[in-house]
Order: C-alpha cells, then structure tokens, then sequence
C-alpha cells in the first residue's frame, strides 16, 4: 500500500461502523493481509508510514474489526545477566504508537487506548518466533512467542517491565 492508499484506508474504516460483526471482521482480517511498513532500506518512508499505519490498527481493533488475541509464551527466568542484550532496550513506554520495528509484517505497537495495550502487529504471511528479554524488579526473564499466522497478540505484562530485544529476535 502507498501512503495515499493508507490515508484512504484510514478515512474508510469509520464507514463500517453499522456493518454487521461478521462483515467487520472478514473486512478487519482482509486489512491486516495487505497491510504493512515499507522496507528497512525506506527508512524516510518508513518514518512517515509509522503514525498512519499505527492508526488504521487502532481503528480496527476500537471498531471490533479485529480483536486483540491472547498471546501464549514460554517464559523462563534467567540467572545469568551476560546473555542480556545492551542494546535496543524499552523502559515505561508510554506514548502510543508503533515504538519497535522487527519485521515489515511485524512490529510492537503500544495503542492508543484507555489501557494503553501492548501489542505484537504480524501482518501478510508471516510466520515465526519472537524472542526477547522482559526485566520486572530484580527478575529477569526470556519469553519465545511463536506464531503461525496474522492478528494482533496481547504483551500487556509488559505494561510494568523493561523489554530488551536481541538483534535476532525474530526468525521467520
């Protein structure tokens, strides 16, 4: 999608509203195969993509396009702090927005909502496992999420942690 066909996309979405549920979600699922971020080479582009892109998430999950799916995770405490990434680290985000690009077809996005959701976007195709680091208090955990699909998952437990993201954290 270009940028205008996003702008366009975006003004639609609010004309579903008296659609019936079944209509909006087949709609909601149809959005999130064609939706995507411009490739990392398009940084500029990518920039500007961002807050629209942002958006129509938004909109489709407030309108019951598309519901936020509960994500499944193996998490297991670690001990040892030298595995920790340095970098790429999120603390107490709080501005709502897409805040961690992995993929073109998969980002972290914080919602614009009254409970500020985290979520993981996975758009088109894309099927994989997303590892990373969450730190709460003095614990320290590693969580692998694997998905074979499209949607919007659930991270909120880390409304309260710091999220450290290795520079492999996504295969697909």
């Amino acid at each position: 999608m270009n940028f205008y066909e996003l702008e366009h996309l975006a003004s639609e979405i609010s004309k579903t509203e008296n659609w019936c549920p079944h209509k909006k979600v087949m709609y909601g699922h149809h959005v999130l195969s064609t939706l995507h971020l411009p490739k990392a080479e398009h940084k500029s582009s990518r920039l500007r993509f961002m807050p629209i892109v942002s958006k129509v998430v938004e909109e489709l999950v407030q309108m019951e396009h598309l519901m936020i799916k509960h994500s499944l995770l193996v998490t297991k405490t670690m001990t040892d702090r030298k595995k920790l990434p340095k970098k790429a680290r999120v603390k107490n985000k709080t501005q709502s927005g897409i805040f961690y690009v992995l993929h073109e077809n998969c980002w972290l996005e914080r919602l614009n909502t009254p409970e500020k959701n985290i979520v993981l976007v996975v758009t088109g195709n894309l099927v994989g496992e997303f590892s990373f680091f969450s730190q709460e208090k003095n614990k320290l955990y590693l969580h692998r999420f694997k998905f074979e699909q499209k949607g919007i998952f659930d991270f909120d437990f880390l409304q309260n942690s710091s999220l450290y993201i290795p520079n492999l954290a996504l295969k697909h």
